[in-house]
């Protein structure tokens, strides 16, 4: 640890005698009580990263960023309002995952998917998709049904 600053799980010191006006009645001077720890806190971390990698994701699967296209990574960068750094590391992800070819010193191409891929990605989806969707119907309470019929109309509608 460096000196002068304190570690961010420490602890202020109290003293481990139980001052007198914060005695239990009862309870004898010097006794002390017991009381459960307090509740760990909850640290939610935003990675720039990983919301740069759903922001493209999102836009690979709506078309945003058609196939075969070189994206630059500072090009990327302004358009999401980052800097290049973030969108270098959530495309290496997507490289490793197939979606985009690295293309050195210029960034990263879109990877193209022939019909005979898309294909099998339609079949897998299938496969994945229905008995999930089906385990979820399942859960669907009878009255619930009636609820989701004007959102299911209003997605038939976009």
């Amino acid at each position: 640890m460096e000196q002068g600053r304190a570690r961010e799980d420490a602890r202020p010191y109290t003293s481990p005698v139980t001052p007198p006006d914060a005695r239990v009645p009862g309870q004898a001077r010097g006794e002390h009580t017991h009381s459960e720890p307090p509740a760990p806190r909850v640290v939610q971390r935003h990675s720039v990263r990983g919301q740069i990698l759903d922001a493209l994701r999102a836009a690979l699967v709506g078309g945003e960023l058609a196939p075969g296209q070189v994206y630059s990574a500072p090009a990327l960068g302004a358009r999401f309002g980052v800097s290049a750094t973030p969108v270098r590391e959530a495309m290496q992800q997507l490289a490793s995952e197939g979606a985009v070819e690295v293309v050195p010193n210029r960034g990263f191409r879109v990877s193209e998917r022939g019909p005979r891929e898309l294909a099998e990605l339609a079949e897998v989806r299938a496969l994945i998709e229905v008995p999930v969707m089906l385990r979820l119907a399942r859960t669907v309470p009878e009255a619930g049904w009636c609820a989701l019929r004007p959102l299911a109309e209003a997605t038939v509608a976009v």
